[in-house]
């Protein structure tokens, strides 16, 4: 996934607070952001490839207060 990718699917998420990249969390397949103003909200991009299509796409997920993971 391309940073103007994870940009647009920050900003859909969170137009008030800035999302961090976790150094320690992410790795080449998997970005994990945490918001400025709460280190405990996670939202997860992870790069998914399918056998119909020759590019993958994007899965999200995000934790909520109460620690439920949706997508």
């Amino acid at each position: 996934m391309n940073k103007k990718q994870e940009q647009q699917i920050l900003d859909y998420y969170s137009t008030t607070d800035k999302y961090i990249r976790s150094k320690i969390h992410s790795n080449a397949h998997l970005s994990v952001f945490t918001k400025e103003s709460d280190k405990y909200q996670w939202l997860v991009l992870e790069q998914k490839t399918s056998a119909k299509s020759r590019y993958g796409r994007p899965t999200v997920m995000e934790q909520s207060q109460q620690g439920i993971i949706t997508n």
